[in-house]
C-alpha cells in the first residue's frame, strides 16, 4: 500500500527532472495495475505456505539470472584474450 504513493512522488520527480518518456507510459501503466490487482486478489486466496515457496523461488530466480550474466560476460573476456 505505501508503494503506491512513493511510486507516485517518483514519477513526478522524474517527470520535473525530463527523465520520464510519456509517450508508452499508459501501456504500461494499465498493465501493472490490472496485474498488481489480480496479484493481490490471488494472493488473498491462497495459503501461507504455498506464497512462503513461490517468494522463495523468486528470490533464487533473481540471484541465479544476474549471477548467470556476470558469468557470462566474464566467458566472453577471457575468449577475447586467449
Amino acid at each position: 500500500l505505501a508503494f503506491l504513493p512513493m511510486s507516485l512522488i517518483a514519477l513526478s520527480v522524474h517527470a520535473k527532472s525530463g527523465l520520464l518518456e510519456r509517450r508508452g507510459l499508459l501501456f504500461l501503466i494499465a498493465p501493472a495495475l490490472l496485474f498488481s490487482a489480480a496479484g493481490a486478489l490471488l494472493a488473498s486466496r491462497l495459503p501461507a505456505l504455498a506464497l512462503k515457496k513461490a517468494f522463495g523461488l523468486f528470490l533464487v530466480a533473481l540471484s541465479v539470472c544476474p549471477l548467470l550474466s556476470f558469468l557470462g560476460k566474464n566467458r566472453k573476456k577471457d575468449e577475447k584474450i586467449l
